[in-house]
Formats: structure tokens, C-alpha cells, sequence
């Protein structure tokens, strides 16, 4: 059966043909206007996107119902219910909104609530716009999974509109973009309809759209968990390349990664000032907004101390600084750069740091550091935070409720022991590396 092909919005006798195969070559979207029930649209954007939808005039308003995709409905089916939904409307029966509400796309929207949404002291974070990032985390989400449909009316977007699009296309392959998207545009729908959290009066959209709830629609998958990690060949290469005399600020910014076990963000906003060559610590500040020091190798000192971009006489400069002074940002070049030159693949940062927990873990004693150099709680301070409360309570009886706010970090004894143990496990992590570059041919 051939591709019928439509230039232009015109009135049709919709048949099963027409709605399964109809195209447009058209640049926007066309609609198709049945003969037979006035009112029912069949929808066909450029992208091949078709939709039915129910378009009613009454009272000076043309308000419009979405009615689902013809490979979901059939046509005999959508064309009862648009004469239910005709009739329901000229009755009075059937609740719309007003007509502007109608045109307000999926982006309009998105670009509306953003700067609200990232206001929240709970959840607000993920609509922010985040340092050398163009757009925020959930904006960019949503465009991604939502692409085919950002530029149609938000009111159009029914709940198997919505299945469709997270379940088809490039999102089987990735649903965990296509979970954080449905969380996000669930946030976002009850943002726009005032529901849940935001039911209290003034907490949602002034003029509040009626949406469908996202969250009757299943997850297509969470997020997958990576456990890669490199070889020993593989680790041992990469040492061998990051550790050259004329390594680069990229491969030097990934051997601290390998070398300390860090994420990349607190890697990438390092300072002169963060590292003290006297002690030989490291100071940053964590994931959940601590700040934490650590004890870095003799080694690690003397090589970070020894790069170009290290001034003791600028404390603020950054460690390792892009082509214009400010942090480095330039990671997918670096990673492939080094990727390509020791023939290895598909693993990134994190994995880097997930091989060196696992290296460490091979030398686990009674003192756990590889939990405390990768800022995860350390299950080895349990012993030294009941002593030290113990102590202090047996020298200031009255102070009761101490042990409800102490916190091991800040004892000196501790900080310092675990500094010493932290130092230890950068050298054992640069130990490994050694041992795996010699194993290399």
C-alpha cells in the first residue's frame, strides 16, 4: 500500500490507510479534517508524528482534546468518542481551559517553569543551571527524551502520547534518560495542573493547565549500574600514558583521578591554595557539600608541586585551567586522547575511580582507607567515634547529648590518623599502577 503524501491541511475522509501511512512534505505540521465526524483531526507532523485529536467550537472558544496515535486507536473507536466529547462540550459537561492554555507547547512550558522550579529548597538543584553547563540537568532530559513532541500543545499530550515517546526510539536503549525524563515531567505537569506538592494556593502555575498524571505510566527501566573497570593491562597502559614528562593538563588532570580515586568534579576545581605541600594534604570540598583534606603521597606532592600551572604565589589559581585560566572542562577530548593512544576503549573517569576502589580493596585492613579516600562512609571510625565519646563523656559528665553531634571529622586525633591513612592508600594506589605498567610489554 503506497505512502500517501499530504502538502497541505485539507478535509479527508479518514480511512486506516490514510491514518497509518499518512506523511506530509510539508515544514509544519498539517491537519486532516474528517468528513464524516466534524471535529476529529488527524494531526501529521513533519517528523511523521500523527496524532488524533478533537478540535470543538463552542462559547467563541475551539478548545482541543487529544484522542491517541492510530497505531493504538482505532478509527472506528476515536470516532465515537469524538461525537461523545462534541456532545459532552455543547452540553456543558466536559471541563476545558482557556484557549491560550491550549497553544502552550511542551517547550513554552518547560521555559516557563525552569526558573521557578529551580528555586525549591528540595529538588531544586537538578533546574539549575550548573557551572559550564549550557542548560540544567532536567532541561536537558526532557529535550532529549521528548524531542519529537516539545513543540506540541502541552493539552494534546495524553498519557499514551507520553508511553509512546519514552518507550520507542533511541530511549530503549538508555532508560534510564527516559526515567529521570518521566520524573522530571511529572514534576513539571504537577507544577502546571497545581497538584501534589504543588496544590497549596500560589505554589503552582497561575493559570493552572489540566494535564494527565505522568506517574501511571511505567518506568521504562532505572538507571543501569556501570562496573567497569579497567584491567591490569588496561590500567596498565593508561598509567604509562598520563605519567609521560610531557603529559598534558589532560592526561595529568586523569593520572590525580587514578591517583587519589576522586570524581571529577572536586578534580576539576582544584586551586594552588587546596593543596598544602608542608602538610602534604589535599583540600576540597566533598559530594553533599563537606569539606574534607586528605593526605596525599610524598610523590603526588612533589609531581603536583613540579606541574607548570602549580604557583605558590597565586593560591586561587586553578590546578589544572583550561586554555582561558578557568577549570577544566575539556574531559571527552582528554579521556579519547588517551584512549586512543593506548588502544584502549569505552570506559570513562568514573571508571577510573571505580578501578582504583577496587585496587584498594585488595589491600583491605583493620583500617578501611579506601572508604575514606573515596568520601564514603567509613565503617573503621566506628570504633575510634565511640572511644572518643566515651573519653569526653567521662571527663564532662554534664554534656549528655554529646554523642548526637559529635562528629569524628573534627577531632584532631582522628583527622590526623585519618590523613596518615589516606596517604598510605594514594601510595598503594600509585604502587599498583607501577606494578601493572611493568606487567605491560
Amino acid at each position: 500500500m503506497s505512502t500517501h503524501i499530504f502538502s497541505e491541511s485539507q478535509t479527508v475522509r479518514l480511512t486506516k490507510a490514510i491514518a497509518d501511512k499518512a506523511t506530509t512534505d510539508a515544514t509544519k505540521r498539517i491537519e486532516l479534517r474528517d468528513s464524516v465526524v466534524s471535529g476529529l483531526v488527524l494531526r501529521v507532523s513533519p517528523t511523521g508524528l500523527r496524532r488524533y485529536v478533537c478540535k470543538i467550537s463552542v462559547g467563541g472558544k475551539t478548545p482541543t482534546i487529544a484522542l491517541g496515535s492510530p497505531d493504538k486507536v482505532d478509527l472506528e473507536k476515536v470516532r465515537i468518542q469524538a461525537r461523545e466529547k462534541i456532545l459532552s462540550v455543547k452540553r456543558h459537561t466536559l471541563k476545558y481551559g482557556p484557549r491560550s492554555a491550549c497553544r502552550v507547547t511542551l517547550r513554552q512550558l518547560i521555559l516557563e517553569a525552569t526558573p521557578i522550579l529551580a528555586k525549591r529548597r528540595i529538588g531544586g538543584k537538578i533546574w539549575s543551571l550548573r557551572e559550564h553547563r549550557k542548560t540544567p540537568d532536567a532541561v536537558g532530559t526532557l529535550e532529549n527524551v521528548f524531542h519529537t513532541v516539545l513543540d506540541e500543545p502541552v493539552r494534546e499530550l495524553d498519557l499514551e502520547t507520553i508511553n509512546d515517546v519514552v518507550t520507542g526510539g533511541h530511549n530503549v536503549t538508555a532508560p534510564g534518560s527516559a526515567s529521570r525524563g518521566l520524573s522530571y515531567l511529572r514534576t513539571l505537569f504537577d507544577w502546571a495542573a497545581n497538584r501534589g506538592k504543588f496544590a497549596k494556593m500560589g505554589s503552582g502555575r497561575k493559570v493552572p493547565i489540566e494535564l494527565p498524571e505522568v506517574q501511571n505510566i511505567h518506568k521504562p527501566g532505572e538507571p543501569r549500574r556501570r562496573e567497569r573497570t579497567l584491567n591490569t593491562k588496561e590500567a596498565g597502559l593508561v598509567w604509562r600514558e598520563v605519567t609521560k614528562p610531557d603529559a598534558g593538563i589532560g592526561h595529568s588532570i586523569h593520572r590525580f583521578i587514578m591517583c587519589t580515586a576522586s570524581r571529577r568534579g572536586p578534580v576539576a576545581t582544584i586551586r594552588c591554595g587546596d593543596i598544602n605541600p608542608i602538610d602534604g594534604t589535599w583540600t576540597f570540598v566533598a559530594k553533599g557539600g563537606a569539606t574534607k583534606t586528605i593526605g596525599l603521597s610524598p610523590s603526588i606532592i612533589a609531581w603536583v608541586t613540579s606541574l607548570p600551572s602549580y604557583d605558590r604565589n597565586k593560591l586561587g589559581a586553578y590546578l589544572f585551567p583550561n586554555s582561558e585560566g578557568g577549570p577544566f572542562c575539556d574531559w571527552d577530548a582528554a579521556t579519547k586522547a588517551i584512549q586512543e593512544a593506548t588502544g584502549t576503549m569505552n570506559w570513562t573517569r568514573h571508571d577510573l575511580r571505580r578501578t582504583a576502589a577496587s585496587a584498594l580493596e585488595s589491600y583491605v585492613d583493620d583500617d578501611f582507607p579506601h572508604h575514606e579516600l573515596l568520601s564514603h562512609a567509613n565503617p573503621g571510625d566506628g570504633h575510634l567515634k565511640a572511644k572518643a565519646v566515651v573519653d569526653r563523656l567521662m571527663t564532662k559528665p554534664h554534656q549528655s547529648g554529646i554523642g548526637l553531634t559529635y562528629r569524628p571529622e573534627t577531632d584532631p586525633g582522628i583527622e590526623k590518623s585519618m590523613r596518615k591513612r589516606t596517604r598510605a592508600a594514594t601510595a598503594r594506589l600509585e604502587r599498583y599502577y607501577e606494578e601493572c605498567a611493568m606487567m605491560v610489554e
